[in-house]
């Protein structure tokens, strides 16, 4: 079962709880195992899927904002990558080396 490494944003307004907490419900739900989620804005966990499939999972599941949310997930077995909302995915490539 591939490892994941997932990195968020989620822009502080009014409806941030509800997001935030939409986003960790949606890994809990998807993830094989246990959730390590000792950091504010990363979670690690197995599921099945490849990085764009967790990715768009995660963000179309949850009530995380096209607009205002960014989401970042990493495959650790293959080194793929995934993300969304993000406004400098050359920096993102260049500092993966991909």
């Amino acid at each position: 079962m591939p490892a994941f490494i997932v990195s968020f944003r989620v822009d502080y307004n009014a409806t941030y709880q509800e997001r935030y907490q939409s986003l960790v419900d949606r890994v809990h739900q998807i993830a094989t195992g246990p959730v390590w989620q000792e950091t504010t804005s990363v979670l690690i966990f197995q599921a099945g899927g490849n990085a764009a499939s967790v990715c768009n999972d995660i963000y179309f599941s949850s009530k995380l904002s096209g607009l205002r949310d960014q989401l970042f997930v990493f495959e650790v077995d293959t080194g793929q990558f995934s993300a969304m909302g993000l406004q400098d995915f050359a920096t993102l490539k260049a500092a993966l080396n991909a």
